[in-house]
């Protein structure tokens, strides 16, 4: 993973307990500073991954949240944007047997940014 982040995260969405179902990676992020993660997925498997993510300290630009399936997104190639501050959701199709990427930046403020993904 890149150098410039401070936190990357790796998970296997296949071999998380049936009664856990929600990974949360979080990180308390200085200003323009970044966090990534890629999550791995059950090939065939049904339904959707949803991905959200929200600061703990109530910023309203606190940080936005890239997703992208079988590569690491940027600022101008992603599969799916989302302000932190926003309460909307990432909801892709599962199964496909690529690695989701997903990447947090932070803007002018510092912010605690919790990312999670589940199956929805």
């Amino acid at each position: 993973m890149s150098s410039d982040l401070t936190a990357c995260y790796k998970w296997n969405l296949g071999k998380l307990p049936a009664d856990v179902g929600v990974i949360e990676s979080q990180k308390m992020l200085g200003h323009h500073a970044a966090m990534a993660g890629v999550i791995t997925d059950v090939t065939g498997a049904a339904g959707n991954l949803v991905l959200m993510a929200h600061d703990a300290d109530g910023y309203a630009q606190a940080g936005t949240l890239y997703v992208k399936v079988g590569a690491a997104p940027t600022r101008t190639d992603f599969d799916c944007r989302i302000d932190a501050a926003s309460g909307q959701m990432c909801s892709m199709p599962r199964g496909h047997g690529q690695d989701v990427h997903y990447r947090v930046e932070t803007g002018s403020m510092p912010a605690r940014i919790h990312v999670y993904a589940f199956p929805g």
